[in-house]
């Protein structure tokens, strides 16, 4: 499958302001920027969850809150909504079967500012507000994300 690769970024300026930007695409795709074998996601219904102390130490670091990943404002409500879910694979794809849902896609309602918070209470974003809240929401239920 062929896969388009593009940036379309747009500053506004109050006056003549020179720029330089970088754009790059992600390091595990360069060998392949434009190819995509196009077969899903393997899916495993049974894969576990481990227990946190049984995590080993560098993953931990996933399970903190971060500026876009609001941990300590989302965790009663990730809890609430989540909490009697299977653990493991069921509990992590209820919680993307909700952000998909829950959230409704625009440009317009890019902005780069946005944090998973926000996109939950707004209900409305582009993909990186999906992933936000979906890796904040997995967080606040101890899966490293």
């Amino acid at each position: 499958m062929q896969i388009r690769v593009g940036y379309e970024l747009i500053y506004e300026c109050p006056q003549p302001t020179p720029m330089i930007l970088t754009l790059n695409i992600h390091f595990s795709r360069v060998s392949d920027v434009v190819n995509d074998s196009g077969r899903p996601d393997a899916v495993d219904p049974n894969a576990p969850q481990h227990a946190v102390e049984d995590l080993p130490a560098e993953t931990l670091v996933f399970l903190l809150g971060s500026r876009y990943c609001e941990t300590d404002r989302l965790s009663e409500t990730a809890w609430r909504l989540f909490g009697q879910s299977p653990l493991g694979w069921p509990r992590v794809q209820a919680v993307c079967d909700f952000v998909h849902r829950h959230i409704t896609f625009g440009y317009q309602h890019a902005r780069a500012t946005k944090t998973a918070l926000e996109a939950f209470h707004e209900r409305t974003g582009v993909c990186r507000d999906y992933t936000h809240l979906a890796i904040t929401l997995c967080r606040c239920l101890n899966i490293p994300a």
